[in-house]
């Protein structure tokens, strides 16, 4: 079957292997398709088969470079893991040829979608759309604790691509980086920094009970919050690692979006608890202080590197990304980590660094370049 309405940016010449050779698809709505964009994205109306859904989701990258079957891995693994099915796009099938993938529709508008809400000037619906975030998030990495391997299984069904470009394959490395990165602006290195980011990588990558499928892009761009529920989408940067890169989303990884702003203080604990109770039915050690508060200052250690990657080009010029700039997550970054390591007791030695810097920075930045301004909904301006 071939796609009626001339898009013109998707050849679909092999979802007959999905639905069979009777299913026809006519284009409905882009929902995607722009230069910049990774890939492109139609919602489609089938007809022809009565056991079909009536639209389908269909995506495929602009560069098959392999990074859409992180994607195709995930979705076809949540297939099969209950309780998850409201959470997530069911998946029909993809074509490794073209690298195309087919999913349900999720029926949501872009009015739904968390960032969307977080925009408006509604702050009960906000935080009501967060909390759900969270908990979605903690079934999500609850439910799929213990089964890397069906899911490694399923993966190496797939050609194996290159890792993805996004910053969470990455996060060790801009680690390992970090004091080199802070030496941009004379911030010196130390035994002990030295130390707790050794401590940081090995926490994250031997994650321990924590090992769970994580989402990898846990941002207001990437969910939808309709009737009381949450449903997540785009697991191009999915894949089995600690849980908290995911679950660090209200501390501290929020600042990594197209849709970052500031959350109040006492709203990211409140948030936080709520991922962690959740996450805490099933897996207990979530619940105990020490190994919960050292694995949340690993992850969130991992974040601020990632964040400050920014640095080096920040110094030069600034530069705006979606609802804040490069300055203003950079100096938030480091707010939050001080933030982070005084509630969570550990990393004295990175949370002075980080003090440090975010002083250096205000030193030489104007305010309106330091200060990321709050959500609309919780009485920050309106977004442009």
């Amino acid at each position: 079957p071939r796609k009626r309405a001339g898009a013109g940016a998707c050849e679909i010449e092999s979802l007959g292997q999905v639905f069979g050779p009777r299913l026809e698809l006519e284009l409905a709505l882009v929902v995607v398709d722009y230069p910049d964009s990774g890939s492109v994205i139609l919602s489609c109306a089938t007809s022809g088969v009565a056991e079909a859904p009536t639209r389908v989701i269909v995506k495929r990258p602009r560069n098959k470079d392999g990074h859409i079957f992180h994607e195709w891995s995930c979705l076809e693994f949540l297939r099969s893991v209950p309780g998850l099915s409201e959470f997530v796009p069911r998946f029909y099938g993809g074509d490794h040829e073209t690298q195309t993938l087919v999913m349900a529709d999720l029926d949501a508008q872009d009015e739904h979608r968390v960032g969307r809400i977080l925009d408006a000037r509604n702050g009960k619906l906000a935080e009501s759309a967060l909390h759900e975030f969270c908990r979605g998030l903690a079934r999500l990495h609850g439910l799929t604790l213990d089964q890397g391997e069906v899911y490694a299984e399923i993966h190496r069904q797939h050609p194996a691509g290159n890792v993805s470009r996004h910053r969470v394959h990455r996060i060790t490395e801009a680690l390992k980086t970090l004091p080199a990165t802070l030496g941009h602006i004379g911030i010196r290195s130390t035994g002990d920094l030295e130390n707790e980011i050794r401590s940081a990588i090995l926490e994250i990558e031997n994650p321990g009970p924590f090992l769970t499928l994580g989402h990898g892009d846990t941002t207001p761009t990437n969910a939808y919050y309709k009737r009381g529920s949450i449903s997540f989408f785009d697991f191009e940067s999915g894949g089995f690692r600690h849980a908290f890169l995911d679950g660090s989303f209200a501390l501290i990884r929020y600042l990594h979006s197209v849709w970052a702003r500031f959350i109040p203080w006492e709203m990211q604990k409140q948030l936080t608890s709520t991922y962690r109770t959740e996450f805490g039915q099933w897996c207990s050690p979530a619940l105990e202080d020490a190994v919960f508060d050292r694995a949340m200052l690993s992850c969130g250690a991992g974040w601020l590197a990632g964040l400050c990657c920014f640095l080096p080009e920040a110094l030069e010029k600034d530069t705006r990304w979606g609802r804040s700039t490069h300055r203003q997550r950079v100096v938030a970054a480091l707010d939050h980590f001080a933030v982070l390591s005084q509630d969570y007791h550990g990393f004295p030695a990175l949370a002075g660094v980080a003090t440090s810097a975010a002083a250096k920075l205000r030193s030489i930045w104007p305010e309106s370049d330091c200060d990321i301004p709050t959500y609309t909904a919780f009485g920050g301006p309106d977004p442009w």
